[in-house]
């Protein structure tokens, strides 16, 4: 049997308090991520990654699209480390795009490929600062993704600064009952890897029998 592919979209806040309040938050992410991409451990995981920031737009239209197409780790790791570099963290925080992005392409990428586990991380150090910023109505999009059809599981993650009674709150509306703290690059890689770890703690594909009719009430698991 073979584990079913992990496929995570992780949503990076680069709001100007990533790299102006003293701590260097912006370093710790990217060299968490980079870590995590590049771990020759971890079987099945693809990544797909983004940033958010600024005005807007509220709808999500800019960050639906991920500037690192969905792919295997660690096959990916130059690229990601390569498009971390050129990023400037600067802006605002748009919670409302950030969810409504996430949510639309994890939901677009499940329904292209059923075979794989989608999942949607949002990582930030703020709260809301424009668009809507309504806590129900951010609760609300997370529900609606885990809700739907495909079901997709919202995680959170918040560095020092964020709003975490909020964070934990679209956390359980979106399937995945806490928000993560990763106010160090240790915690930031930890928590990637605990997340990658439980969306798919025990799911693999049954093997195709070579002959007969496979009866499930009769299939032995060793483990």
């Amino acid at each position: 049997a073979e584990k079913i592919p992990l496929a995570m979209y992780i949503l990076l806040d680069k709001s100007g308090s990533m790299v102006n309040t003293g701590i260097p938050k912006w370093q710790q992410a990217a060299t968490a991520i980079n870590a995590f991409v590049s771990d020759t451990n971890l079987i099945a995981v693809k990544v797909a990654l983004q940033v958010w920031s600024g005005q807007g737009p509220c709808d999500g239209s800019v960050y639906d699209t991920p500037a690192i197409p969905m792919g295997l780790i660690p096959q990916i790791a130059p690229q990601v480390a390569s498009w971390l570099a050129t990023i400037s963290p600067n802006g605002n925080t748009p919670t409302e795009g950030a969810l409504l992005c996430l949510k639309a392409y994890t939901t677009q990428y499940a329904s292209q490929n059923p075979g794989e586990k989608t999942i949607g991380l949002l990582v930030t150090d703020g709260l809301p600062t424009t668009c809507n910023l309504d806590p129900n109505y951010l609760v609300g999009i997370a529900s609606a993704a885990f809700s739907g059809t495909p079901s997709i599981l919202i995680y959170t993650m918040g560095m020092d600064g964020a709003d975490f009674n909020l964070l934990d709150t679209i956390a359980q509306a979106g399937g995945t009952t806490k928000s993560f703290n990763a106010n160090s690059t240790q915690a930031f890689l930890d928590a990637l890897k605990t997340i990658s770890g439980s969306a798919l703690s025990c799911e693999f594909v049954i093997p195709t029998p070579e002959k007969g009719t496979l009866d499930i009430d009769k299939v032995n698991v060793v483990f």
